[in-house]
């Protein structure tokens, strides 16, 4: 069940976290700005998406500019048509991979919070043949609301089609190729007027690589060859060797010498 939040405030739905969820999700050191939009210079290309009868139209939203200070933003009166929904411009679509495990933020506010509705889909990420919907813990209050939405599996995603908790394939799938991003601007039944700012899309952490460790090259011993002599060495044993031969010759012509006397 929704639970209305009255008067200017700000919320975080982050805080709703399990903290066994809150503990095991990686904390990025500084989120990087995939796409935003603050509504200062105008519409920056958002539109209304209606669903009615199976079908999606299209309008261009109210601009209320900036006055005094007051940054601008984006309104829009109830349609009685269907269901309707704040859609983004091409900024935030195509390869958004990078915002897998980074959060979506944006403000609501809306005129009256009676009668209010019990929407399911409160935003919807379109790509890849898929929709998955997120449902909001609570509606907007008629004071700006904020709201932080982790672009998670754990943080409650479905796959429209099935009703089935959207798995880390299926996130990555639809963010990959991100056709559509549609934030629930329709949250009474009757008459009403619902408000937007301040979207931005923030990517998830970038996974610390691990180094490389440097391979430790052990040589294999290679034996050193036998001792070769120099070559003044073996000049020295040459000489000597004919040295020893010329004197044992000597003495062997004097022994023939003397017996040939006697």
């Amino acid at each position: 069940m929704k639970r209305e939040k009255l008067g200017f405030h700000q919320t975080f739905i982050l805080s709703a976290l399990p903290l066994a969820i809150a503990v095991t999700l990686p904390t990025p050191v500084r989120a990087a700005v995939l796409a935003s939009s603050n509504f200062n210079r105008g519409s920056e290309g958002w539109k209304i998406a209606e669903y009615n009868a199976g079908n999606w139209n299209f309008f261009s939203p109210i601009y209320v500019p900036r006055i005094f200070g007051s940054g601008g933003y984006l309104t829009e009166p109830d349609r009685e048509q269907g269901s309707w929904f704040w859609d983004a411009p091409g900024k935030f679509l195509g390869n958004m991979s990078a915002a897998y495990g980074g959060i979506l933020t944006f403000d609501l506010k809306q005129w009256q919070t009676s009668h209010q509705s019990e929407t399911t889909s409160d935003i919807l990420l379109m790509g890849g043949g898929r929709t998955l919907s997120f449902n909001t813990a609570y509606n907007p209050g008629r004071g700006w609301t904020g709201y932080n939405i982790l672009l998670h599996e754990s943080f409650g995603w479905k796959n429209l089609a099935t009703g089935l908790t959207a798995t880390r394939n299926e996130m990555l799938a639809v963010l990959s190729s991100l056709s559509a991003l549609r934030i629930n601007g329709d949250y009474r039944k009757g008459l009403d007027l619902s408000s937007i700012d301040n979207v931005v899309l923030n990517a998830g952490p970038t996974p610390t690589p691990t180094p490389t460790p440097t391979p430790t090259f052990t040589p294999t011993p290679i034996p050193k060859p036998a001792s070769v002599p120099e070559p003044s060495a073996v000049l020295g044993l040459v000489f000597g060797a004919l040295s020893a031969a010329s004197v044992l010759r000597r003495k062997q012509k004097r022994k023939v010498l003397n017996s040939n006397l006697s």
